[in-house]
């Protein structure tokens, strides 16, 4: 009974700081995937001087996908960050790091 508990918080703690990189990742996604579904439209074409729209929606595409590039990999270290109490667990446990890399590639 007590490892089911335990194994319970585990889980509700995991969930509460994986939820925020997790709902970020998905909005950075959908904003870029709106905007290049929008430059990629054939419909674009149709506009008078569309030229000039989609150069401006590409520079846009562009300047979004940096920052979400960055926004990215700043939540992903929120994350690590938040999770190194339960790193330095695994490694009094016997973990090595090479095996820690694994398992948090399939955990993360």
């Amino acid at each position: 009974m007590f490892y089911v508990k335990l194994a319970g918080r585990n889980i509700r703690q995991s969930m509460s700081n994986f939820l925020p990189f997790a709902l970020s990742s998905v909005v950075m996604f959908l904003m870029n995937l709106m905007l290049a579904t929008i430059l990629l439209s054939p419909s674009l074409k149709k506009l008078q001087g569309w030229g000039n729209f989609a150069m401006l929606l590409s520079l846009g595409l562009i300047v979004l996908t940096i920052f979400a590039t960055i926004f990215m990999i700043y939540s992903y270290r929120f994350l690590l960050k938040r999770r190194t109490k339960e790193f330095g667990l695994y490694n009094i446990l016997g973990l090595k790091n090479g095996r820690l890399s694994v398992f948090l590639y399939w955990n993360c």
